[in-house]
């Protein structure tokens, strides 16, 4: 069954932990320059194909401008050098997207690098298709736990450009400052369930309740600090637990993977890397329908994007 992943920090990964070659399969802890993060390797070219993902939301995660222009590169080389990877600019580059193809959709994790928002448009003619205004922390655009006036202006102007916004890592008074001020579908990329494990960035059942209400899509992490535990069955209580508290067009995937680099994280068991989404499908399809698990595994998100982004 294919996959679309709703959040990997793919550039981030090469820039500043392993400086891998993307196109040769590489080992999870193979690192190629010094780095302060813990070197976890978990995706790359060979790996995306063998765990049959199709799409991959390939995240910038940067706190300046000019690191995610490096990391802009390191994607735009990478898209250079293979035509089996496509960059999804619309709802059209989507639905044309072949089955042996891997479509990457750019999202921007937290708005820091946006220098001014005339930024926004920069980065948009370079391919950003979706962006999260927080990163945990405050920015330009977080004044005290809430939208400055530049972020309602952001906030607007991502709206209009139709864009598609992302509020995960969000407290949850931030989370509905945020949506409280948008009228369109949202995404919470990566995260779990407070009600399952007790964390600020996990979503509460109210939260739950209002992406579901607003048509809005929840992407469940592959991170033991956020599911509560060390194994599938952990994620797929989190997939269980939305669905209880919403419906089964609420959830997607969201595995963070390459993005684990805290020490003080640890890898979840038969779920460490791209290859082993098939592993995670095998496990839903002991819990749910076949066509339940189509929609948590690529539908919900494939339905998603093309609500969106511009024809």
């Amino acid at each position: 069954m294919k996959i679309y992943d709703a959040h990997q920090d793919i550039a981030a990964n090469i820039q500043l932990v392993t400086n891998k070659n993307f196109f040769k399969e590489n080992k999870i802890n193979a690192c190629y320059i010094k780095s302060e993060y813990n070197c976890i390797n978990q995706v790359d070219y060979p790996r995306l194909v063998k765990g049959n993902v199709q799409l991959v939301f390939a995240t910038i995660f940067a706190q300046t401008k000019k690191q995610a222009l490096g990391q802009f590169n390191i994607y735009k080389k990478i898209l250079s050098e293979s035509k089996n990877i496509i960059l999804i600019l619309s709802a059209t580059d989507l639905t044309h997207l072949q089955n042996d193809q891997i479509g990457f959709l750019f999202n921007m994790e937290g708005a820091a690098p946006l220098e001014d928002i005339r930024d926004l448009d920069i980065f948009y003619e370079m391919g950003l298709r979706s962006i999260g205004i927080a990163w945990r922390g405050e920015n330009r655009y977080i004044k005290d736990g809430k939208l400055s006036k530049e972020g309602l202006r952001l906030l607007n102007k991502v709206e209009k450009k139709e864009m598609i916004l992302d509020v995960a890592h969000m407290s949850e008074s931030l989370f509905w400052n945020m949506v409280d001020n948008y009228n369109k579908p949202f995404i919470v990329s990566h995260t779990a369930y407070r009600t399952v494990y007790d964390d600020d960035r996990n979503l509460s059942d109210e939260q739950i309740k209002e992406v579901h209400k607003r048509n809005s899509l929840i992407g469940i992490a592959g991170v033991n600090k956020l599911i509560g535990g060390e194994t599938i069955d952990d994620i797929v209580k989190n997939i269980d637990h939305v669905i209880k508290k919403s419906s089964i067009n609420t959830v997607c995937l969201g595995s963070d993977f390459d993005g684990m680099v805290n020490p003080k994280l640890s890898l979840i068991k038969d779920f460490e890397d791209v290859t082993c989404f098939p592993n995670l499908i095998d496990k839903l399809n002991l819990n749910f329908k076949k066509e339940d698990v189509e929609k948590i595994a690529y539908k919900n998100l494939h339905d998603f994007i093309l609500k969106i982004l511009k024809k």
